[in-house]
């Protein structure tokens, strides 16, 4: 999570927020994604040229001309309802990454679910099912359990996102305890392997603590921050933990970074 990293990106952010909170934010957090995108994201971090840290520590370079937008998408509840069944959110992720989508999804749910190969739409009582394949069956997957269904459409949506800025809106929702650790493996990975500066929000320590693991997994102890919200004197302000920091707040004084 590369996130909010660098401090002007972030304070245009905060700026955005605050000069907006009366009229955008509510309709933000309850109705529009479109809100979210065009005036905080489009708004504000893409005349940001400079937002992100690159492998070598540098800031990188994602926007070259002022108001250029660049590839942002949203994750949440909105748009996992538009591909809530598992065939949807297959065959959106197959258009539009192709099999190197297929193999991020399968690379992500395999953490958890040991065995899976892949996903085949098989034949099945005259109509066409998809199935999860696995080392020495296949199981279709409305058999499936309600863990794996919800973490393979988180994923499938995340797995063809390359070189751009995601937003994951509570990416906890709906997950089960077992599928918590796929979704943020998946996150960490599309940092690491697809080059995205990745934005999360949540409320969930467990998460939080699971991505912190898997932050350690993939060395990137300096390309995650975490940025706790509050407001004082009517002011969204922020304050900025490294994930060694952050780690010795949850370990030592078990804080709670989700507020």
């Amino acid at each position: 999570m590369r996130g909010l990293v660098y401090r002007e990106a972030s304070e245009a952010v905060i700026k955005s927020i605050n000069a907006n909170r009366e009229k955008s934010l509510i309709k933000i957090s309850l109705y529009s994604r479109d809100t979210l995108l065009s005036e905080v994201v489009y708004g504000a971090l893409s005349k940001q040229v400079y937002l992100g840290i690159n492998n070598e520590g540098a800031l990188k370079r994602i926007s070259g001309v002022e108001g250029t937008r660049v590839n942002v998408v949203l994750i949440d509840w909105n748009l996992v309802d538009t591909y809530s069944r598992p065939e949807d959110a297959y065959s959106y992720s197959l258009e539009a990454g192709g099999y190197s989508s297929e193999k991020f999804t399968v690379e992500s749910l395999k953490t958890v679910y040991s065995g899976l190969e892949g996903f085949k739409i098989l034949k099945r009582d005259n109509r066409w099912v998809l199935y999860a394949v696995f080392s020495d069956y296949s199981i279709p997957f409305y058999l499936l359990g309600d863990g794996f269904k919800s973490a393979f459409i988180y994923v499938s949506l995340l797995s063809s996102i390359k070189d751009g800025i995601v937003l994951a809106e509570e990416p906890e929702i709906r997950q089960h305890p077992s599928s918590l650790e796929a979704v943020a493996e998946a996150i960490v990975m599309s940092c690491q392997k697809h080059e995205n500066q990745v934005f999360v929000t949540t409320h969930s320590l467990e998460f939080i603590d699971i991505v912190f693991s898997k932050a350690q997994k993939y060395s990137m102890n300096n390309r995650l921050a975490v940025y706790r919200l509050y407001f004082e004197e009517n002011e969204l302000k922020y304050r900025r933990y490294s994930l060694e920091d952050s780690l010795r707040l949850r370990e030592d004084l078990e804080y709670d970074l989700g507020g």
